[in-house]
């Protein structure tokens, strides 16, 4: 950061205490080998750049904040191929992904994606399997009132593709993988979290599923389907509205055929998403498999009329992988400041010039914190002000401070909040 000063108006504001809501919505898709070939899956029937067109198509019709995916490439190449040409187009440029780890050692790989105006991530953790990892994300809510209340919203996310197949075996190794994820409930007990993947559960009653469901603790370590539909999942009529595998009648070498019969893909919900009164909340009635109608057990999902989302999606849907994804949405509560008073000019000078803010005060005060934030309202940095009732304060900026318009915000020992903008170069 070179020089540079730009002096504001600054506006004295009190503030009270009230509640804001916002609507944070959540997507899993199985990607279907995305950047990955196979002798079955080839450049052929799952090119990467077709599969970004029709991805780019669906994830932009449902617009998520957090995006959890299975099946991605683990390689360098598809984790940036993904982020590059599905979510930051368009002039679009606020997303970003988690880092790609694969400890399993297998070919493809779970990621979590968000978006940077809404959260933060604040740590990742794996859960090493012998089929593939079971990956925890650890989040934040990007809150712009953050640096008045101090009371952080931590989101816990999760993600894995169980191992598929319907035999005794197969369903050995599902009920074993869970049984870890929930022996290692420390890692989210007591925060609110969800739980999403390709599961590959058949019924309800799969020893996998009731260790999720039914565990032997059940306090906050529990986690609940939002929409009560558990049963005997496969080929069955009662659960067609909630099938997602498959969008293919019959493969194409890459997709998997049958039609839609089974509810594999699932966002989970723990105990604490699930009580209303919690900083974030399960939103009722959210939740859908997007592009299932109910109409289309056994079929395409392209077969005949669909009127569950516009034809450009469902074609995309079909084209692009033989998983539909899940959606659900979430509320977040969070205490808000409204103005108060207001008075002009508080401040004398704020000057930026060397990475050094200064901030001079028209009337001494004790300023108890000071922040500073880009146009989105992330936080770049903050300061415990040492100095007791000064009229000047000056803080070193840390170097990567980025250039731009930064917002900067004090608060005084009254509860008194100052606000004004620096121009960084």
């Amino acid at each position: 950061m070179k020089n540079l000063l730009l002096t504001t108006l600054f506006v004295l504001t009190g503030f009270l205490r009230l509640n804001a809501q916002d609507t944070i919505t959540v997507m899993h898709y199985n990607l279907l080998y995305y950047g990955h070939t196979t002798t079955f899956c080839t450049q052929s029937n799952n090119h990467v750049n077709t599969k970004a067109q029709n991805m780019a198509t669906i994830v932009h019709h449902v617009s998520p904040h957090i995006l959890t995916v299975n099946e991605m490439g683990a390689n360098s190449f598809a984790p940036n191929h993904f982020l590059d040409n599905v979510l930051n187009i368009n002039n679009i440029n606020y997303f970003k992904g988690s880092t790609l780890k694969n400890v399993s050692g297998g070919s493809i790989a779970n990621m979590l994606y968000y978006d940077a105006r809404k959260f933060v991530l604040h740590r990742e953790h794996v859960l090493e399997t012998d089929v593939r990892d079971i990956n925890l994300y650890i989040l934040f809510y990007n809150d712009p009132y953050l640096w008045q209340h101090r009371d952080t919203s931590f989101l816990v996310v999760m993600t894995t593709h169980l191992k598929a197949g319907n035999t005794a075996s197969d369903r050995a190794v599902r009920a074993a993988t869970t049984a870890m994820l929930m022996d290692s409930a420390g890692l989210w007990s007591g925060l609110p979290a969800l739980f999403s993947g390709d599961l590959n559960f058949y019924t309800a009653n799969e020893p996998g599923y009731r260790n999720l469901t039914y565990p032997a603790d059940t306090t906050w370590e529990r986690f609940h389907d939002p929409i009560q539909q558990e049963g005997d999942w496969q080929d069955n009529p009662l659960f067609a509205q909630i099938h997602t595998q498959s969008t293919h009648a019959v493969s194409n070498g890459c997709a998997v055929g049958g039609g839609l019969d089974d509810r594999f893909d699932f966002i989970l919900i723990n105990e604490m998403l699930k009580h209303h009164s919690a900083r974030f909340a399960y939103l009722p009635n959210s939740y859908y498999a997007l592009g299932n109608d109910g109409n289309h057990l056994n079929l395409s999902v392209n077969d005949g009329p669909n009127h569950s989302a516009p034809p450009h999606i469902i074609q995309a849907l079909y084209d692009a992988s033989d998983h539909l994804p899940v959606v659900m949405q979430m509320v977040v509560n969070t205490p808000v400041g409204i103005k108060e008073t207001v008075n002009h000019a508080p401040f004398a000078n704020l000057t930026l010039q060397h990475n050094e803010l200064e901030i001079t005060l028209s009337t001494p005060a004790t300023l108890r914190q000071v922040q500073l934030f880009d146009l989105t309202g992330r936080v770049i940095c903050s300061f415990d002000p040492h100095l007791k009732y000064s009229n000047r304060y000056t803080f070193t900026l840390p170097s990567h401070v980025p250039p731009g318009m930064l917002i900067v915000r004090a608060m005084d020992e009254e509860g008194i909040t100052y606000r004004g903008k620096v121009l960084a170069f």
